[in-house]
């Protein structure tokens, strides 16, 4: 098997998203140099000033480009190759509140589908709504019968983008952007979905969640059947959730708020769990995965003030903690180098170059 990862983030202590929408190279022969983290390359402040609450980034026109989560519930886009920040016009998606300054979203993630850039959003107030993000037409308005959404993620099946949400009651839906009806997935998660992330494996599209319930499940989505059911630590929350490949084998990544990192394989359903990894002395909260010349990373934001990358094959830290806060995060290439992008309370996202 293979696992190819799509990228995966509300306020501290609250649900988040993940996301994701990058794939990454299935691991092979493990690098004979070390792999660094060289420090922070680029800092950006959000123009508003106010905490980010999520971020989710999307490729166009062959260049990254995030969509942002405010406090306070407005969404931005930002260019980080030209250091560019854009509010989009995304127009209210209540009918009672026609004229609302901003969309109230929590949690965003993102997709092109025939070339049209389309954004969605949740938060506590409200169920998943979608938008044109060129145009700010609403392509789905809020359904009030329909759960808050608490963690959002976007995912190609079968070539039709879809979205994945996850709510405050552990249900989880997917959702084609241009359809009412979302399909529900048969879920055991008995409180809020923490985060969600996909990726392919075996050419088929997978989905991971973390619940405030402690629990980690995994689902194939074509089917619809969940393939792992899982408890994390002692059952804490579980804050960030992320998929990738290691010696071959495909597996699911998770922290939360025991500070520590597992890693379950999805081809043993017998003995799945194979790695435990003392990350933070403090809870994660959000994480992202990445592969570099054959090495398997996980890159980890703590409460304890501190980003950390530690390979997941010898399962020992690389380099010493760099020191920042982090609420949400997302891996990618820029400008030819693998970036670990944070974002914090403070209306920063930071870039963290990874490299040989």
């Amino acid at each position: 098997m293979t696992a190819r990862p799509a990228r995966n983030h509300s306020c501290p202590g609250q649900p988040r998203h993940a996301h994701r929408t990058a794939s990454l190279p299935p691991a092979r022969r493990l690098s004979q140099w070390p792999i660094r983290v060289v420090g922070v390359i680029m800092s950006s402040p959000l123009p508003s000033g106010k905490p980010i609450n999520d971020i989710d980034m999307v490729e166009v026109d062959g260049r990254p480009l995030f969509v942002v989560a405010e406090y306070g519930g407005g969404a931005w886009t930002w260019d980080p190759v030209g250091d560019v920040w854009t509010k989009p016009p995304l127009e209210p998606p209540f009918e009672q509140y026609p004229d609302a300054d901003d969309p109230d979203v929590d949690c965003v993630a993102a997709g092109l589908q025939d070339e049209r850039l389309i954004i969605v959003g949740g938060s506590e107030n409200h169920a998943m709504v979608a938008w044109d993000l060129r145009s700010g037409e609403v392509l789905r308005e809020v359904d009030e019968e329909d759960d808050p959404v608490t963690s959002v993620a976007a995912v190609r099946i079968d070539g039709q983008l879809t979205f994945v949400s996850g709510d405050y009651g552990g249900g989880i839906a997917l959702w084609e952007p241009f359809q009412d009806e979302p399909g529900e997935l048969a879920v055991d998660h008995e409180e809020a979905i923490l985060d969600l992330s996909t990726g392919i494996v075996d050419d088929c599209p997978v989905l991971v969640a973390g619940g405030y319930d402690g629990m980690v499940g995994v689902w194939d989505l074509r089917s619809r059947r969940r393939t792992g059911w899982w408890e994390a630590g002692d059952k804490e929350p579980v804050r960030g959730v992320a998929l990738t490949s290691v010696g071959g084998r495909p597996v699911a990544v998770a922290g939360g708020e025991t500070g520590q990192v597992q890693v379950w394989a999805l081809d043993d359903v017998d003995r799945p769990l194979i790695a435990t990894l003392p990350v933070h002395e403090a809870r994660i909260n959000a994480l992202d995965t990445v592969t570099i010349d054959g090495c398997p990373l996980v890159v980890t934001g703590s409460e304890d003030g501190t980003v950390r990358t530690w390979d997941l094959a010898r399962g020992r830290q690389i380099g010493d903690p760099i020191t920042s806060d982090t609420e949400c995060m997302s891996i990618t290439q820029l400008n030819g180098r693998m970036t670990a992008f944070t974002a914090d309370m403070n209306g920063v996202i930071h870039g963290w170059g990874l490299e040989v």
